[in-house]
């Protein structure tokens, strides 16, 4: 699968009403191998704009609800918490939903949505604490978050990584001893690898839950590890110091130099030991990698560094080759990107720069023609359900 930008948009709404209008005339006296070629493209189209997308909107009243939209609906409230919605995410089948909502102590509660119609259930009182950073594990009954206690002054003791058994609401911390301190965790695609950021290392912790292999990777953000979902293969961004040569000539010792520091994007693969920037030497800021479903591309916000430059959504293979932006016209920043499931869209939140105090609207784009369409003219944090 290589994602394409061309002029015209096949699977696009103009075009399925032209097929519609013409169906006689376009089957009529064609052989039976070319009728059922076009019977295949014109259900891939459809197929392609079927994505549901899940995402936090705001309800009548002003407060964060969860709702369901997708290219081809009406964007759908599903839940009515009166307290607002923090953070959710869907199991890996789309059947269920866990969310972290704003509690009366000033902490966030889990609460369990087993459909998308269905009445949420609380599973786990934090308290004072925000519970957080929410990850499925594959067998859509367990799922990670980060537990981080506040004290009266709204300050964050140290985090702790949890278990919690969605079925029967049982809690238990992920790591012991003095590992016990870790947030924003992350699972590898067969989940024989854990990856979390210790806050007291300054950076991410690698684990191996069969035999307790660790590897350690600077990272003073705190940002998370993206895994492939083939394989070992991960990214993650961090920081990397930069040579800028100056114009006095080529000589290297007789030309000025500056240092300055890139956020870029480091590909790791466990099985092989490769480790490497794919950012190449740019001086950029690179962030919120997200694979592509058959692990061959990323799709990931770049943005100049030391600016106040917006982010653009780019493209590129998993070896930093034929990276290309896709989304990132003047004034409107954009990310964190996620693919649909057949691979040929992202879908996004876009955010207007020159007008801060407004909302962020969710953006479907259509990578083999370049068209964004609007899902909701307001919202954030999308995520797309399995077909």
């Amino acid at each position: 699968m290589i994602p394409t930008m061309v002029q015209n948009d096949d699977c696009g709404s103009q075009s399925r009403v032209k097929a519609r209008k013409r169906h006689g005339q376009v089957f009529q006296g064609l052989p039976i191998f070319w009728a059922l070629f076009l019977l295949l493209v014109l259900s891939g189209c459809a197929r392609a704009g079927s994505s549901k997308v899940l995402f936090i909107g705001w309800d009548d009243d002003g407060v964060e609800q969860l709702f369901l939209g997708g290219p081809d609906r009406q964007p759908q409230q599903i839940t009515s918490f009166a307290t607002g919605l923090a953070e959710y995410a869907p199991s890996s089948d789309g059947r269920k939903i866990v969310m972290s909502v704003p509690n009366a102590a000033g902490g966030t509660d889990l609460w369990l949505q087993a459909g998308l119609h269905s009445e949420p259930a609380l599973i786990y009182q934090c308290g004072v604490s925000t519970c957080d950073s929410l990850v499925w594990a594959s067998d859509g009954r367990k799922a990670l978050f980060v537990q981080r206690p506040l004290d009266q002054q709204d300050r964050v003791w140290a985090p702790g990584l949890r278990w919690i058994d969605t079925q029967n609401a049982e809690v238990v911390p992920v790591l012991a001893g003095p590992d016990e301190y870790a947030s924003t965790g992350s699972l590898s695609a067969g989940e024989e690898w854990l990856s979390y950021v210790s806050p007291q290392e300054e950076g991410v912790r690698l684990y191996n839950f069969q035999d307790g292999r660790t590897h350690f990777i600077t990272n003073e953000i705190g940002t998370p590890v993206a895994w492939s979902p083939i394989g070992t293969e991960l990214v993650v961004p961090r920081f990397e110091l930069l040579i800028l040569h100056g114009e006095e000539g080529e000589n290297h010792n007789s030309h000025s130099h500056n240092y300055q520091t890139a956020l870029h994007l480091l590909y790791m693969n466990l099985f092989t030991g490769e480790s490497r920037s794919i950012s190449g030497d740019l001086n950029v800021e690179d962030g919120s990698p997200a694979w592509s479903p058959d692990g061959e591309w990323l799709a990931f916000t770049r943005r100049v560094p030391r600016t106040d430059s917006p982010r653009q959504i780019w493209i590129m293979r998993k070896d930093g080759s034929e990276s290309r932006m896709v989304a990132g016209e003047g004034g409107m920043n954009y990310g964190p990107p996620r693919w649909t499931a057949d691979g040929r869209a992202l879908v996004f939140q876009r955010h207007s720069q020159d007008t801060p105090a407004s909302d962020p609207v969710i953006v479907y784009l259509n990578l083999q023609s370049g068209a964004m369409t609007v899902l909701a003219p307001e919202g954030m944090q999308p995520r797309i359900l399995p077909e």
